[in-house]
């Protein structure tokens, strides 16, 4: 696998959220110890530009010596204390290394190898629906779904919760299918606002 090494510079006013921009400079936050020939979880919640993105960050990753990387469907904000530290690299960036590798297919799980380097794309809603399945009354709420006198809406705003409402709602509590409105995570958000907060 070819390694490339692209010049760059910092640019100014871009720090980073815990649910915002992304940059390289990750690799420079953390020791090599703790990335070199480790494993990398990559996440996103299915907003633009997310797909290219994360074929982006598989290259950097593999480029910067990263031996795995599992890649879901779905993304969870970052501690502010990581982005903190990475912001604060993005200000003496010079350098990115991007491994000269074909995109991966992050539609359907599996694993995909170049030499040393391992994509695993995974499933996180079953992960997460086991987890709630322990967290929650499963067989309580899938009562207070059954009766007559109880309904409810869940309007996944075409965002990344979309892809967990019908296996948890649907599928596990019995709740009926047009319960969920806008379950299908499309990357504009089906031209609506990305936020419940329309502040």
């Amino acid at each position: 696998m070819s390694i490339n090494s692209v010049p760059t510079k910092p640019i100014e006013g871009q720090k980073t959220g815990t649910s915002g921009l992304r940059k390289k400079a990750l690799f420079s936050s953390l020791p090599p110890e703790d990335y070199k020939n480790g494993v990398l979880v990559l996440g996103g919640d299915g907003r633009y530009f997310n797909r290219e993105a994360a074929q982006i960050i598989i290259k950097i990753a593999a480029g910067n010596g990263v031996g795995k990387i599992l890649v879901g469907h779905s993304g969870q904000p970052a501690p502010e204390s990581i982005t903190d530290k990475i912001y604060g690299n993005t200000l003496s960036i010079s350098e990115i290394k991007i491994a000269e590798i074909p995109d991966v297919d992050l539609s359907r799980v599996g694993v995909t190898k170049y030499g040393n380097f391992t994509v695993e794309v995974i499933d996180p809603v079953s992960d997460y629906l086991e987890l709630m399945e322990n967290v929650f009354d499963f067989e309580l709420i899938r009562s207070l779904l059954s009766r007559s006198d109880f309904r409810f809406a869940f309007d996944a705003m075409h965002a990344v919760t979309g892809a967990y409402a019908k296996p948890i709602f649907v599928d596990k509590l019995g709740a009926i299918p047009d319960s969920i409105s806008n379950g299908v995570p499309l990357e504009d958000f089906g031209h609506g606002h990305p936020d419940p907060n329309l502040t």
